[in-house]
């Protein structure tokens, strides 16, 4: 492990020395303090007048990273915890609670809610955007509730896709290499006279085994249209469609085969989506916005058949009051339904049709106040048909002591509603020799009814410095503290009808838990050829049922080298630290492309991931048999011509 370390290290120490000795670039401090960011207040807003702890994935970052997955991506963003559990499952968690079934991160592609109602998170292997069509992706990390709901109890991930306008031309790129078998994707965009824009593209990829049962393919398409209808009125149009299948080495119980060990499964999974957003400006002051959307998935397996839809109704408003109030207020309709069913008869609900409706405001004011001051306040309240409703406050606050300081800190209230695995699911978790007549006798977890939402108060401080035009740092410390967080309980064993054993584990709000923690990211810019950048994340947390995996330390430096006008290399190194609640040791992943642009339509790219080992452990899960994610190797032909 020592040397993989130094070998990680060493490849980026090259990158940086190479071209130290070149003049300063004259990156400007507004360059770097204005870039706009729209997921902290839904309205555009200055990364500098942000109160919030907030990492902007770029297109730049994007194209140099080498990534053919959203996950992978996520990897660079300091306080996320991002592990493959095998080639097409991923773990991926903000501030602890990590598990292949994190359901506090709500994730969102243009604002339209992407987490499965059945376990409040995401099947990522069936989120295959194609890459170069995001403009970039805003992270929170902290409790995002006020403005977009439940389940943003530790984070937001928003991927914003670029306007049509953008994407004008023809595109053709293939991916060749170990850990992708054609990784194609061909799109064309243009315009209809000068007010309508659009694009379409298919993609495919195919995905072989890593370690053992875990391959994949899938083929996606879709398009986007934008429409300036008006000066004033802008429509967006989107739709996808996705069908792909995936193996898996699962462990699970059924009654006909109770004790049979791990087995392959295959799964036929899907995915369609569509929306319209129509945003008018009625003036400098004044812009509302509507957005309506549509979202289906399937996983289909001989374990467990779940069709998911979902129906979204979005309005907003912004309003400027005067010249120190900035107001955003909107209403919103939520309704979830699905289908599920067990073929092999592990897993049960109460009702094969389930439906959840929601309905929500929200109220946002930013008041300006003298000194450089700035005061947020805010609440989001929502409504689920049979419960009570719910209200998610927040107090954030934001001063420019010097034009190159920022201070903030915030005060949350977040919540998270129970999933319906977690209200109305049974699950057979395992099988063993009943005592008394040999017969098999079962575990089995019971989803609660009566189950309450899950709550947090979160308190954060960040500063943001710029000592000079090419350099700048930013802090943030949190403490959160959780309550009636969804534990498994079990109960006294009984009998049922037919006589077997049963054992069960209950769903209860018993649990509780606290987490504290620091994030640290640093830019520099050392010349016209070369940026640099660093983070660190410490996180300490405690929960009473020391549920999900998550490392205490994480780190990582990366490097964007300019060689020649043509020549571009870039290199990662992510250290993870010891994950505290699984056998699982530190690991220190490294990643190198190396691009060249040969004229002003073709590239070509190579680069390598895991550099530092062959395989290694990110992940224990305990109904997926976990694979070390090992090395690969790969070459990317583009054709883009404007």
């Amino acid at each position: 492990m020592f040397k993989s370390y130094i070998l990680g290290i060493g490849l980026l120490a090259v990158s940086s020395a190479a071209f130290a000795a070149d003049d300063l670039s004259k990156l400007s401090f507004d360059d770097l303090m204005d870039a706009e960011v729209t997921s902290v207040a839904r309205r555009g807003q200055k990364l500098s007048d942000t109160p919030a702890a907030v990492f902007v994935i770029t297109d730049d970052d994007i194209r140099r990273s080498g990534a053919t997955t959203i996950p992978d991506l996520l990897r660079m963003v300091p306080g996320l915890d991002v592990a493959a559990i095998d080639n097409n499952v991923w773990a991926v968690s903000a501030r602890g609670f990590n598990g292949r079934w994190s359901n506090k991160l709500l994730v969102m592609i243009d604002g339209r809610t992407i987490d499965s109602p059945v376990f409040s998170g995401v099947f990522w292997d069936a989120q295959d955007i194609v890459l170069e069509d995001i403009d970039r992706i805003e992270v929170i990390r902290g409790p995002g509730g006020t403005l977009w709901g439940v389940n943003a109890v530790n984070g937001v991930i928003n991927i914003i896709t670029k306007n049509a306008v953008a994407t004008h031309g023809t595109l053709l790129s293939v991916t060749q290499g170990t850990g992708e078998h054609g990784l194609t994707t061909a799109q064309y965009g243009g315009a209809i006279g000068d007010r309508f824009h659009y694009r379409a593209f298919v993609k495919g990829f195919d995905r072989p085994r890593s370690s053992a049962f875990d391959g994949s393919s899938g083929r996606r398409g879709g398009f986007r249209a934008d429409w300036t209808a008006t000066p004033k009125d802008n429509v967006s149009i989107e739709g996808t469609l996705f069908r792909g299948s995936r193996e898996e080495l699962m462990a699970f119980v059924t009654p006909a085969d109770p004790y049979h060990g791990p087995r392959n499964v295959g799964f036929i999974t899907g995915a369609a989506s569509g929306s319209v957003q129509w945003t008018e400006t009625q003036s400098t002051r004044s812009e509302t916005k509507l957005q309506i959307s549509y979202g289906a998935g399937l996983q289909h397996s001989p374990i467990w058949s779940v069709d998911e839809r979902s129906f979204d109704a979005d309005f907003q408003h912004q309003l400027t009051l005067g010249t120190r109030n900035e107001v955003v207020w909107g209403v919103g309709y939520r309704r979830n339904s699905a289908a599920i069913g067990s073929p092999a008869d592990t897993l049960t609900f109460g009702s094969s049709v389930l439906r959840q409706h929601f309905f929500s405001g929200f109220v946002q004011d930013e008041l300006r106040l003298p000194g450089n001051v700035r005061v947020t306040f805010g609440a989001k309240a929502q409504h689920e048909r049979g419960h009570s409703p719910e209200l998610q406050p927040t107090l954030r606050l934001l001063w420019h002591p010097a034009e190159r300081h920022v201070l903030w800190g915030a005060a949350t209230r977040a919540i998270r509603t129970p999933a319906w695995a977690e209200t109305a699911g049974s699950t057979l978790i395992s099988a063993f020799p009943d005592p008394q007549t040999g017969h098999p006798a079962f575990v089995v977890y019971q989803g609660n009814p009566d189950l309450r939402s899950e709550r947090s108060r979160s308190f954060e401080l960040g500063y943001r410095w710029l000592p000079n035009d090419t350099f700048s740092v930013d802090v943030t410390a949190f403490d959160e503290d959780f309550d009636r967080l969804i534990a498994s309980q079990v109960s006294s064993p009984y009998r049922d009808a037919e006589g077997t054993l049963i054992t069960p584990i209950a769903a209860q709000n018993s649990a509780f838990g606290h987490a504290r923690g620091l994030e640290l990211f640093a830019t520099s810019q050392v010349n016209d050829r070369l940026q640099v950048s660093g983070g660190y994340t410490f996180l300490h947390e405690q929960t009473s049922n020391n549920g999900g995996g998550w490392p205490q330390s994480q780190a990582q430096l990366r490097s964007v080298l300019r060689l020649t006008p043509r020549l571009e290399l870039d290199s990662a190194a992510y250290f993870v630290g010891r994950l505290q609640t699984q056998p699982v040791p530190a690991y220190l992943r490294v990643d190198g492309r190396l691009t060249w642009h040969a004229d002003a339509a073709w590239d070509v790219s190579a680069g390598v991931q895991n550099l530092a080992d062959a395989r290694h452990l990110e992940f224990i899960d305990h109904q997926t048999a976990s694979m070390t994610t090992r090395r690969s190797v790969y070459g990317t032909i583009t054709w883009h011509v404007h």
